[in-house]
């Protein structure tokens, strides 16, 4: 199951950046989901050090997700 949701997320990213497999996994291994709290108010971002993973996230949106 693992593989094939690598493969199917590889084929989406395709036309952005052609990647190998395990690169996809250690990419978007990268994301990381940041909770800031001020006061009662909580804001979640997505962030990473890694050019790539900027792109996925912007291509698969994922910020309307979480």
């Amino acid at each position: 199951m693992a593989y094939l949701f690598l493969a199917l997320i590889r084929m989406i990213i395709k036309p952005v950046m052609d990647l190998y497999l395990t690169a996809v996994q250690e990419v978007i291994s990268s994301i990381r989901i940041v909770y800031m709290t001020r006061g009662k108010s909580v804001d979640v971002k997505l962030s990473s050090g890694d050019e790539r993973a900027l792109k996925i996230i912007e291509k698969f949106d994922l910020v309307k997700m979480i």
